[in-house]
């Protein structure tokens, strides 16, 4: 048997589907990753759920332009693109226990205490 998905309605504003998620009306959402990355770093009421998987829809953009303009278009827009892509790091999450898996900067020492464990028992 296959899990089935259905369409909840009622959803007014972007976190009511993580609200729904947490309440145990659904089991799961499909949404923005950012999404997930303003409530992490909002409030540690979100911080249990977690991205599973990889993106199930990405949308590519550009435009056509004329090979006279092109050196122009394009140096200007990865000088824009540059800027911009700085502005769009994800925010500071709030989120210490559940922090993003990905992230090696959120782990401590005592992260790997189990591993250095590991190691001390083979080495003697």
């Amino acid at each position: 048997a296959y899990p089935s998905m259905e369409i909840l309605p009622g959803f007014h504003q972007r976190n009511s589907a993580f609200d729904a998620l947490l309440l145990g009306d659904c089991n799961a959402i499909v949404t923005d990753i950012e999404d997930l990355h303003v409530l992490h770093a909002a409030s540690t009421r979100y911080c249990s759920l977690a991205a599973v998987g990889r993106p199930v829809h990405t949308v590519q953009t550009g435009f056509p332009i004329a090979e006279s303009v092109k050196q122009p278009v394009v140096y200007h827009a990865q000088k824009v693109m540059r800027s911009w892509e700085a502005s769009l790091r994800p925010p500071i999450s709030v989120c210490r226990d559940y922090a993003d898996a990905g992230d090696a900067a959120t782990f401590t020492v005592s992260d790997f205490s189990g591993a250095f464990l590991l190691l001390a028992c083979f080495a003697l």
